[in-house]
């Protein structure tokens, strides 16, 4: 018996987990839809509870009740994937036609998602009244506490360990509809096992009770009281330390599973102790105020033991090697950290329900009854215990407080006990503990050092910050923090940094803002008459004011989920006041899916910018189904611009994003906003790319916002094109990667482990600087302007791809051209930098090292070339046309005269053919050679349309050239332009 009511706990859990993933599709956000998931199971299950608890005593067989329960509980499993997604398209297909709005609009929502999951809920409430009268008739019935305490840790450990398998093994594996089907699988197997056990021995019918009424005394109310107030009180702990661990640990999904498979566990622990002392203790209402008391106290104790935990997963952070096993050993860490905090509470938790439905059962005479009394009881104070913390809690007690108040909750429940039965002295012990509580709790909340608990030790081990807090908040859904260093204000959610920008320096700026700005501006840049804008994540404010900079918009709606958020990104000003003041500006608090329904409203522009896919619940704004609606509301030539970090993960999650994208926009456009960031701009119908105009387009306002960023002119903003979705068709069709779904969360999944290891995708960003010119050749990136140079900035690295190009013009041909009058000035710093080098790469040329001309020459394409506009390479190329490295160039190493020129001109069919020749002519004689010359042939070739001598090429050079390591992006796409099926043909690009 014990084992099918263990798996009926896998199972229980399994459905909280998956319940909270599909919600949170609809909901919005993690936190909402744990509150919902919670509540409506903790209420689902009271109702369930109430129900069976009337009844069983009158059931001749309990046992086959359960098994037609179990049952029905797994085909409402196996079918709830449909109905929610029909629901769900129900819903928005209402909204799109207007059929509901205003008020009743989250109404409906919430009211829908109460409903998919409250049948389920109450199903599942009245397993453990059924089950549990059967088990006290057949296994133990002189002993009913012990029954029911052994079953309640069989059905607690059970769920811990569903928790964990769902989380790290069925979801990845299965999928959302996958791993809710096979729960449902299971509950008709544990439905079969059932029957197959009620058809064995007979089962004594229920005991019955002492009161018929069902009246029982003061002691009976007092104990009703006592599980009713554990259930609130254990629900404020579980809230508060989410909260307090989500801190420490990070938000990611996995983090949440391992915080409640601790507490799960906390409380199976605390039922299999008691199990042996249930039915044996003198007086269990003594054990049980004692137990109160322990639990207040461990509550309490908990309070200083987070400030601690801070500084020990930082040193695991620091410490631990960035690998697979490393994960696994910071999982196991956050698993303990999950653990010291909530287990002590959470085991003296898990010995009150068999202990108080022990005295009902037998010293209040209540039978069978008392244990649905007991864990309807109890659950509905969950209920109340959850909503005191989201909705009174947090606001009003603030974090450091709020698992104190649940403590002092426990702690007088324990006083109240021990004031019946024991005697003076013992209530002196327990008034002492109050006291001691009470202390604790202040002593307790003074660790609560705001710069230690803002500082996010999860993602690079350091403990506090170095700057002033100067905003701190404990929101709806997450805890908020403003910081000032040095004229710097970051903010912060638990602890992750999400924006930075220099407000008391303008002269210096951080690349965030770069970030922010190019997230307005490039979008702006792309699209004629930007009216209506909206843009999905407040952060700091600072895209919001950039878009606002453009008068062409005359509308921005801005959507964040946070309240707390747009309070405290009010540090940000004067930055970012025109989102607070401007008529144009309206700040809505909502989830983008449903303001988006309740709103109607069609726009030019769709700006996402979220959090980091790790965050739980964000990946969903990078999914198929989140853009299958974002495109509903997308005007006819309507842009989708998406931020996506490219630190912090890997190119396979990336490639999801993009797989993601294509199923509901005909093209769209990759541009690397600086050496961390992308921004996809995405049409539903049509292709896009950067008009020649796009910069000019911009306000005054805005390219002057931009100048003092170091973007200070069309070049700048062409040069971040890495390409469109023709270029990287091919490859991501190579992939064997799933494009990220809410019901297939690849990227959910993924992410935590992308964000430890760390590693980062520098080459598609590096893309934009690269020496072979990819994104010109074969991804719609502008060409640069003849009377335009690109600026001088560090927003993809320390050394500026630009850097020497520019002073090699500058020192052989001179100052610009045509005067250099749109060329951005260079500082002093800069040129001391980047000078001497620049004048060391022409030394070369005018006395080649070993007499070997190829290696200046390869210089010259490598360094200078890709940097320079056609114009100003053609006029470096003639004042260096009599330097030794190139009019000493002969016989086989001639054709490297002509591939310079060439790759000036950016003649894609002619220096294809000359990089060919080079490599025939034995050429590629130095790894550096090799490749660029491998790259620029195949470069050449398809930008000239012949995909059948590229693929000759590859075949020919490439295993010997670049042997069986990583050959990097550039090669790769070039390979796979190459050999797929699928690439488009080119037209021969004309030289410029």
């Amino acid at each position: 018996m014990n084992l099918i009511f263990f798996a009926s706990g896998f199972a229980g859990l399994i459905y909280e987990s998956i319940w909270t993933h599909y919600l949170k599709l609809f909901l919005g956000h993690a936190a909402y839809a744990q509150t919902l998931v919670l509540g409506i199971f903790m209420g689902g299950m009271a109702i369930g509870a109430a129900l069976a608890a009337g009844r069983t005593a009158r059931l001749a067989r309990p046992l086959r009740l359960y098994a037609g329960v179990e049952a029905l509980i797994g085909l409402l499993a196996i079918g709830f994937h449909p109905v929610f997604t029909h629901a769900l398209d129900a819903f928005y297909a209402l909204a799109l036609a207007g059929g509901v709005s205003g008020a009743a609009l989250p109404a409906l929502k919430w009211g829908l998602a109460a409903l998919l999951i409250l049948p389920q809920s109450i199903l599942l409430g009245a397993t453990f009244p059924l089950f549990a009268a059967a088990a006290t008739r057949r296994v133990d019935a002189a002993n009913p506490g012990r029954a029911i305490a052994t079953l309640y840790f069989a059905n607690s450990i059970g769920g811990a360990l569903g928790i964990l398998l769902s989380g790290f093994v069925l979801i990845p594996a299965l999928g959302l509809p996958g791993t809710i089907t096979a729960a449902g699988l299971l509950n008709l197997l544990i439905a079969v096992a059932a029957l197959k056990l009620a058809a064995g021995a007979d089962e004594r019918p229920g005991a019955p009770v002492a009161t018929p009424d069902g009246r029982f005394g003061r002691l009976g109310y007092l104990l009703v009281a006592v599980a009713f107030l554990t259930g609130a009180s254990s629900f404020i702990y579980e809230v508060g330390w989410i909260r307090m661990l989500s801190l420490v640990l990070g938000s990611a999904t996995h983090s949440f599973e391992l915080m409640l498979c601790a507490f799960i566990s906390g409380l199976a622990l605390g039922g299999l102790w008691v199990r042996k002392r249930v039915d044996s203790a003198a007086n269990p209402a003594i054990l049980l105020g004692y137990v109160q008391l322990a639990m207040g106290c461990a509550a309490v104790a908990t309070i200083a033991l987070h400030s601690a935990s801070f500084d020990l997963i930082g040193w695991v952070v620091r410490n631990t090697p960035k690998t697979d096993a490393g994960y696994a050993t910071l999982n196991l860490v956050r698993y303990g950290i999950a653990a010291l905090i909530m287990f002590p509470a959470a085991f003296c938790a898990g010995m009150t329900l068999p202990l108080v439905t022990r005295v009902l059962h037998r010293e209040q005479g209540q039978g069978e009854r008392a244990i649905g009394i007991v864990y309807s009881a109890n659950t509905v104070g969950a209920i109340a215990g959850l909503a005191f913390a989201v909705h009174v809690g947090l606001p009003v007690f603030g974090l450091e407080y709020l698992v104190a108040a649940g403590a002092m909750i426990d702690v007088l429940l324990g006083v109240a006990l021990l004031a019946l039965f024991a005697g003076r002295r013992q209530l002196r012990q327990a008034l002492a503990a109050t006291f001691a509580c009470a202390a604790g709790a202040v002593a307790g909340a003074a660790t609560f050092n705001p710069q230690k608990i803002v500082s996010g030790p999860i993602r690079d081990g350091h403990v506090g910050i170095e700057g002033a807090v100067i905003g701190l908040a404990h929101g709806r859904t997450a805890t908020v923090s403003v910081e000032r260093s040095d004229g710097v204000v970051g903010i912060r959610t638990n602890g992750k940094v999400d924006a930075a920008a220099n407000i008391g320096t303008p002269a210096r700026y951080q690349l965030d803002e770069v970030t922010m700005a190019l997230i307005a501006a490039v979008p702006l840049a792309l699209h004629e008459r930007p009216e209506r804008v909206a843009n999905i994540g407040f952060g700091s404010g600072l895209t919001g004011a950039a878009l606002l900079a453009d008068g062409r918009v005359r509308r921005l709606d801005t959507i964040e989920i946070e309240p707390k958020m747009v309070e405290l990104a009010r540090h940000f000003a004067p930055a970012n006041g025109s989102v607070y003041n401007d008529p144009r500006s309206a700040i809505h608090i909502d989830d983008a899916k449903a303001f988006f329904a309740a709103n109607g409203q069609s726009y030019d522009l769709i700006v996402s910018e979220p959090s980091n896919p790790w965050v739980s619940g964000v990946s969903g704004l990078f999914s198929v189904e989140f853009y299958r609606l974002v495109s509903r509301y997308l005007r006819e030539g309507g842009m989708l611009a998406q931020w996506i970090q490219t630190y912090e993960t890997n190119p396979e999650r990336v490639a999801s994003i993009l797989k993601a994208l294509e199923r509901s926009f005909d093209d769209y456009l990759v541009v690397a906003l600086d050496q961390g960031d992308l921004l996809v701009v995405a049409k539903p119908h049509g292709r896009i790319a950067l008009p020649a105009d796009g910069y000019a387009r911009l306000s005054r306002q805005l390219r002057e916002r931009l100048r003092g960023l170091d973007v200070n002119g069309a070049a700048d903003l062409n040069f971040r094109v890495v390409g469109d979705k023709a270029l990287f068709a091919p490859w991501l069709a190579k992939l064997a990667v799933p494009a990220n779904s809410d019901f297939a969360p690849y990227l959910d999944s993924h992410a935590d482990y992308d964000r430890f290891i760390g590693k980062g995708w520098a080459d598609i960003y590096n893309l934009a600087g690269s020496a072979y010119p990819i994104a010109e050749i074969l991804g719609r990136r502008p060409a640069l302007d003849a009377d335009s140079t690109l600026s001088l900035n560090t927003h993809f690295g320390n050394e500026s791809k630009a850097g020497i190009a520019r002073m090699v013009h500058e020192h052989v041909v001179g100052v610009g051209v045509g005067g250099g009058q749109l060329s951005a000035p260079v500082s002093a710093k800069a040129r001391a930098y980047f000078l001497p080098r620049a004048v060391a790469l022409v030394n070369d040329c005018k006395n080649p090292p070993l007499n070997d001309a190829p290696y200046a020459a390869a210089a010259i394409a490598i360094k200078v070339l890709p940097y320079l506009s056609a114009r100003e390479g053609a006029a470096v190329m003639a004042a260096m046309a009599d330097m030794p490295c190139l009019r000493q160039l002969a016989g086989a190493q001639a054709p490297w005269l002509a591939l310079l020129k060439q790759v000036a001109a950016r003649d894609a069919r002619a220096f294809g053919a000359s990089a060919e020749q080079l490599l025939d002519g034995g050429q590629g004689n130095t790894e550096v050679r090799s490749k660029y010359l491998l790259g620029m042939g195949m470069l050449g070739h398809l930008g000239g349309g012949d995909r059948g001598r590229a693929r000759l090429l590859w075949n020919k050079f490439a295993a010997r050239i670049l042997g069986n390591g990583s050959i990097g992006l550039s090669l790769e796409l070039l390979r796979d332009h190459a050999f797929s099926a699928e690439a488009p043909e080119r037209v021969a690009r004309r030289p410029l």
